[in-house]
């Protein structure tokens, strides 16, 4: 028997790749609807700063063995001015309605679902935030939600001099 060669899906997904195709060829053969897999990353990276990796879809990496889920994560960049937080996940095949974001100071956690599909993210942000000032709207798979940063304020003392 012929030794196969390792291609980039196996390095990547740790062997897995081939195990998604069988999965996926076996649906077919029994006439189910195959699932879609679903994986990527982006990748930022600010001076100075080390590379973030954010992976999103409904294929995990897990050991040598890949993972599927029902959920997916969203594709999301959190960026920051002085005065706002702006948060934009692509989420297609969902509608505006059943889209649901709850924020906290410190996190905006994204859900949709329809029967189709299905998104969750639980998103730390970099800086405070005043929850009640969030402004979110949704176009063509597309979520954009502003917050206002709260700015911390800076406290005075007198210092005696001797």
């Amino acid at each position: 028997m012929a030794k196969r060669r390792r291609g980039f899906f196996d390095d990547f997904l740790g062997g897995g790749f081939e195990e998604l195709m069988d999965q996926m060829l076996r649906d077919l053969q029994e006439g189910k609807q195959p699932k879609p897999f679903i994986y990527g990353f982006s990748m930022t990276q600010h001076p100075g700063e080390a590379p973030e990796v954010r992976e999103f879809g409904n294929v995990q990496p897990f050991g040598k063995r890949v993972k599927t889920e029902e959920e997916r994560t969203a594709l999301i960049d959190v960026m920051e001015t002085k005065d706002e937080v702006h948060i934009i996940a692509e989420m297609p095949g969902v509608d505006r309605t059943d889209v649901q974001l709850e924020a906290t100071e410190s996190r905006i956690d994204i859900r949709a679902q329809n029967e189709a599909r299905k998104y969750s993210e639980n998103v730390e942000l970099p800086v405070k935030v005043d929850p009640h000032s969030a402004k979110a709207t949704y176009r063509n798979g597309v979520l954009e939600v502003k917050l206002t940063r709260i700015q911390p304020e800076e406290e005075t003392s007198h210092i005696s001099v001797e």
